[in-house]
């Protein structure tokens, strides 16, 4: 930023649709922890978020690849980290985001459904459990040619993946996403959602995000949305 000076206009989703890109609407379904999912949340919790908060009192401008640095050192970091990937491995897909999501694809059966999941391990899961086909790096390229061009006919209703549907494929036009969990931030929320913009004539396109209620989740779903609003600035 010093050498190329501040934003002087920038766009977001939000500025484009209705003109260049297909109009949608963003619903946002909360969901609840089974009481067996909420303690062993709570638990690893507890172990992380006590080992993180010694750290960042110590080094306030530490970054988190500073924090997995060190946390790598000692046992006790080691068990901080450990809790941090059982959080988030239980948040990506709930015994509720498993209902919600039958739900949902019920719904919408008759539509082009894009699943995308926090890791490949749940849409696998998903994949077996609602007869989704699952589009992950583990697939081929010609495989992957197939199940796209299957998806364009409307031989496959419904797709779901954790990363390799968020840039550089052509992913045919689809009306509906779910979102059952992120890990990249505004970023990939962004590329997620376009890929449901193609414009078409009369298209509105539908974005549900499965959010469970008091986990870290809810704030890292509302960092996730700014990347869709209205921001245009001017600096000059």
């Amino acid at each position: 930023m010093e050498l190329i000076g501040s934003i002087v206009y920038e766009l977001a989703i939000g500025d484009l649709t209705g003109r260049f890109l297909a109009s949608f609407d963003v619903i946002v379904l909360h969901v609840d922890l089974t009481e067996g999912e909420r303690a062993r949340y709570t638990s690893a919790s507890q172990v992380f978020t006590g080992a993180f908060a010694a750290f960042t009192r110590a080094l306030p401008r530490a970054t988190w690849a500073d924090f997995v640095r060190t946390a790598g050192r000692t046992a006790e970091g080691r068990r901080a980290l450990a809790a941090w990937r059982e959080a988030r491995q239980l948040l990506a897909l709930t015994d509720a985001k498993r209902r919600a999501l039958q739900m949902l694809i019920d719904r919408h059966r008759d539509a082009r459904v894009l699943v995308f999941t926090a890791d490949n391990a749940s849409a696998y899961t998903i994949a077996r459990e609602l007869l989704i086909t699952p589009l992950t790096c583990d697939i081929g390229r010609p495989e992957r040619d197939q199940i796209l061009n299957a998806f364009r006919q409307g031989h496959l209703r419904g797709l779901v993946s954790s990363r390799v549907l968020n840039e550089g494929l052509d992913v045919p036009d689809a009306d509906v996403a779910v979102i059952v969990g992120g890990s990249l931030g505004e970023r990939e929320h962004v590329q997620r959602v376009g890929r449901l913009l193609r414009p078409s004539p009369g298209k509105r396109a539908l974005v549900y995000e499965l959010v469970t209620r008091q986990t870290i989740e809810v704030g890292q779903a509302w960092r996730r949305r700014q990347g869709l609003v209205l921001r245009r600035s001017a600096q000059l």
